[in-house]
């Protein structure tokens, strides 16, 4: 059995709420809030896996989207404060900072890649070769890539830029 994204979207909104009531709360300072942060992701991250290798469907219907919603939380929460140290070094790395700035044109078109690499290996090479295989993905990463890059320089910087006029 598979959870449904429209169970992640549903407790997406109220974890989300109770998130920015929590870290905007005076009682609350920024050492119990990194304390508290440093406890839930492991443990959500470990009752996710947990969840999706073990439980049974029943159990899975009901916890696997809350645990998961849980720990994004977490790691939104993390983000916003700011990540050192390794981490942060990578998240700030040019290439990183790029993908975010494209990361629209990835969501929408990733989707459509793997059909459109399956169709491109097959006339230009003469493959053919199921989807979840290695040349299929690296393709369709690289297309996705490419295409949101396009995407991003032809289409949503040019209407992104149209906001100074509102």
């Amino acid at each position: 059995m598979t959870t449904t994204y429209t169970g992640y979207l549903l407790l997406r909104r109220p974890l989300g709420a109770l998130l920015a009531i929590f870290t905007h709360c005076d009682r609350i300072n920024a050492s119990a809030e990194r304390r508290m942060s440093r406890l839930v992701l492991p443990a959500s991250i470990l009752l996710t896996a947990t969840v999706a290798w073990w439980a049974s469907d029943n159990v899975k219907l009901v916890s696997h989207d809350l645990v998961q919603a849980v720990a994004f939380c977490c790691v939104i929460s993390a983000a916003s404060r700011g990540i050192g140290g390794p981490v942060g070094q990578f998240l700030e790395w040019k290439p990183m900072l790029y993908l975010g700035k494209i990361s629209y044109g990835v969501y929408v078109y990733h989707p459509l890649m793997p059909v459109l690499s399956r169709f491109l290996l097959m006339k230009t090479v003469g493959l053919t070769l199921a989807d979840k295989t290695l040349p299929v993905s690296g393709l369709a990463l690289l297309l996705t890539i490419v295409i949101a890059s396009l995407s991003w320089h032809l289409f949503e910087r040019p209407i992104n830029d149209l906001k100074r006029y509102f």
